[in-house]
């Protein structure tokens, strides 16, 4: 079972290129009000939005979230280090010859 949590937008910290840290302007002032439950062997997945966005395909066209959901579904039953290799794979096939379009990152651990 695949849960999404809407993206309500938190941006925490933001790096400059002078790689100083500072507060984003968009920083929210309420606090975060979600409640989660989690058990032992369940994934966890922090993404951007950034490998929806990579071009490339047979159409070059964007990845998208639907196909970033269903790699991340398929992937979940085999360790971290395979699931990054295939993540890596499927990128590396999906824009081909073509440069990188955003930022891709994407954080998983299991509980």
């Amino acid at each position: 079972e695949l849960t999404i949590i809407p993206n309500d937008r938190y941006v925490l910290k933001e790096i400059r290129k002078s790689y100083e840290i500072n507060e984003s302007p968009r920083l929210r002032k309420e606090p975060f009000q979600g409640q989660f439950t989690f058990r032992k062997d369940d994934m966890l997945y922090l993404t951007t939005d950034g490998m929806a966005r990579q071009l490339g395909g047979p159409k070059y066209k964007k990845l998208k979230a639907k196909r970033l959901k269903d790699l991340l579904m398929s992937v979940q039953h085999f360790n971290l280090k395979k699931q990054e290799q295939i993540i890596r794979d499927v990128l590396s096939s999906w824009r081909g010859k073509s440069e990188r379009t955003d930022d891709v990152t994407i954080l998983g651990f299991k509980i």
